[in-house]
C-alpha cells in the first residue's frame, strides 16, 4: 500500500471529515489536538489538507519536532508546498543577541 493511499483512507474517516468541516466553517479559529501519537499529527494534517486544500499553520515545541513534522508532511502530501519556518528568538541570558542562524 502506498503512502498516498493511506491518506485517502483517513480522508474518508467520519471524525476526520467532521474536523475538516469544523475548520472549513470557522477559518479564523485556533484548534489544539491532544493525544496524537507518533506521526499521526502529520497524517491527520495531510488528510485535512486533502479535504480542504487551504493554508494551515502548525506550531511545534522545538526545531527538532518541527523538522520531523515537516519531513512527514512532505512525504505524505508529496508536494513542495510544505514550508518550515525555523525559530528566530533571543538566546537565554544573551538578551542583546538574536540567533542569526534562524533569521
Amino acid at each position: 500500500m502506498r503512502v498516498r493511499d493511506f491518506i485517502s483512507i483517513y480522508k474518508e474517516d467520519p471524525l476526520v471529515q467532521s474536523i475538516g468541516e469544523l475548520i472549513r466553517t470557522n477559518e479564523n479559529q485556533t484548534y489544539h489536538l491532544k493525544g496524537l501519537v507518533g506521526s499521526l499529527d502529520a497524517v491527520l494534517a495531510a488528510a485535512l489538507y486533502q479535504i480542504n486544500k487551504q493554508t494551515n499553520l502548525f506550531v511545534m515545541h522545538d526545531k527538532e519536532e518541527a523538522a520531523y513534522f515537516h519531513n512527514d508532511l512532505q512525504n505524505l502530501i508529496g508536494e513542495k508546498e510544505v514550508l518550515l519556518f525555523p525559530t528566530s528568538y533571543k538566546r537565554p541570558y544573551q538578551f542583546d543577541q538574536t540567533e542569526n542562524a534562524n533569521i
